[in-house]
């Protein structure tokens, strides 16, 4: 299961209607990583307040958790340059340098799906 959190001070009505967008999104992750869409939780939180740089220019603030097992350097790498690559396609208001990317790691037995661990729900698929 991944999980990628985008927090932004853009205003909520730019993402109205944009389940298109969200979907692409989703796929393109899925596809570079090899995973199913449907383990890809993705959720947008506009209208945030950031202060950065001494500015409240536009920015996004992105926290991705995945498996300890997707943590390579090159996996970290290319999620970086694909998030990038993708806000800078459907938001090119957001400057490279105010797209901040955290991405850490979970332990799947210490995360839950279906009232069971990640761990334990996957294995019994």
């Amino acid at each position: 299961m991944v999980l990628i959190i985008a927090n932004t001070n853009l205003p909520e009505d730019k993402f109205t209607s944009q389940s298109a967008t969200a979907k692409e999104i989703v796929a393109s992750v899925a596809k570079h990583f090899d995973i199913k869409p449907e383990h890809i939780v993705l959720s947008f939180h506009a209208g945030a307040m950031f202060w950065f740089r001494e500015s409240d220019a536009p920015l996004f603030n992105i926290e991705v958790v995945a498996a300890e097992s997707m943590m390579t350097a090159e996996n970290v790498e290319n999620a970086i340059s694909l998030i990038t690559k993708a806000i800078n396609k459907y938001f090119p208001e957001v400057p490279e340098d105010r797209i901040l990317i955290f991405i850490r790691s979970h332990d799947p037995n210490h995360a839950g799906i279906n009232g069971k661990t990640m761990a334990s729900y996957y294995a019994g698929l």
